[in-house]
């Protein structure tokens, strides 16, 4: 019984499959254990019948790191905290990311940074507050029930992303 969130159902592709008119499929750990090729494969296949959106059943690190591998070239992946504790290994494996040699040193960022965050939870309500005091101009809020009716909101969004980007003003 989250406060935000109060959850009467267990079944996350249920709960999902009510918040979007696309297919939710579910890759469950029966899948993961067969390790990333197998994995890969499952979603590919859940991808060829029209699934958009897919629950992974992770269970451990081990599952975390199959997933990371079966995901890594996918253009977007979306997950919790120990996904993207896991993919570091995999860009590295890619060679899109160095090997660090001293851990806790690292190069400083160059470039654009965009984030997009969609949690109410206290603490990151506290940090969009944080980036809006320090970057007036750089947040831009996206209303979901507008989206979702079909809205042109999203070009507004990109607009707005692009114009601040190519200035290097980095964008929430």
């Amino acid at each position: 019984h989250h406060p935000l969130t109060p959850m009467t159902d267990a079944d996350l592709v249920r709960v999902l499959s009510r918040q979007t008119p696309h297919p939710v499929g579910l890759a469950n750990r029966a899948v993961l254990t067969r390790g990333g090729d197998a994995t890969r494969a499952h979603l590919s296949a859940l991808a060829e019948q029209g699934v958009r959106h897919v629950i992974c059943d992770a269970l451990d690190e081990q599952d975390l790191d199959v997933l990371a591998e079966a995901t890594v070239l996918m253009p977007l992946v979306t997950g919790g905290s120990g996904l993207g504790q896991a993919l570091p290994a995999q860009y590295r494996t890619q060679g899109w990311l160095a090997t660090i040699s001293e851990p806790g040193r690292l190069s400083p960022a160059s470039g654009s940074a965009l984030v997009l965050s969609g949690s109410c939870s206290r603490a990151t309500l506290a940090q969009v507050a944080d980036f809006l005091a320090k970057h007036p101009d750089g947040g831009f809020a996206l209303d979901p029930l507008s989206l979702a009716d079909g809205d042109k909101q999203w070009e507004q969004a990109l607009a707005f992303a692009l114009e601040r980007l190519s200035s290097n003003v980095p964008v929430l």
